[in-house]
C-alpha cells in the first residue's frame, strides 16, 4: 500500500471523509487536516481542525492543533510544517464541519436584514 498522498483540487468536496481523501489519494488541506486529525485521534492526541489563512496563499487554508500537554501547537499538513506568524486563525472546531467559513450561526433571538440595491429586506 502507498503512502503518498497528493494535492489536487477538485477531487475531493466539503462532505469527502478522511477515509474516502486517503482512499483517492489526492485532496486539499481540508482533506490533508482531515486525514492527520483522524491519525492524532487514533492515538489518543486531542487535536482541532483550523479553518484561517496563509500568508501568500490567496485563499483560505485548514490546519490542525494538537495539544502536548501545556499549549496548542499549529501543524500544516499540507506544507508539512509548523504554523508560524504567516497563519491567521480565523475558527476551529471538531473538523470542517464545525468551523466552515462559508456559513454563520445565529445564538438567541433577533432580527436580520439585507442591504441590496434596492434597499433593506427583512429576513
Amino acid at each position: 500500500m502507498s503512502c503518498d498522498f497528493r494535492y489536487q483540487k477538485g477531487v475531493t468536496s466539503t462532505s469527502t471523509t478522511a477515509s474516502e481523501a486517503w482512499k483517492i489519494g489526492e485532496g486539499v488541506c481540508q482533506d490533508y487536516s482531515h486525514i492527520l486529525l483522524s491519525v492524532l485521534r487514533a492515538q489518543g492526541v486531542p487535536c482541532r481542525y483550523v479553518a484561517g489563512l496563509l500568508q501568500g496563499e490567496g485563499a483560505t487554508h485548514a490546519w490542525v492543533e494538537y495539544f502536548n500537554g501545556q499549549y496548542w501547537v499549529g501543524v500544516d499538513p499540507t506544507h508539512n510544517a509548523i504554523c508560524n506568524e504567516r497563519y491567521m486563525k480565523i475558527s476551529q472546531g471538531i473538523d470542517f464541519s464545525s468551523c466552515s467559513l462559508e456559513k454563520g450561526v445565529f445564538l438567541g433571538g433577533g432580527a436580520q436584514v439585507m442591504l441590496t440595491k434596492s434597499g433593506l429586506i427583512e429576513l
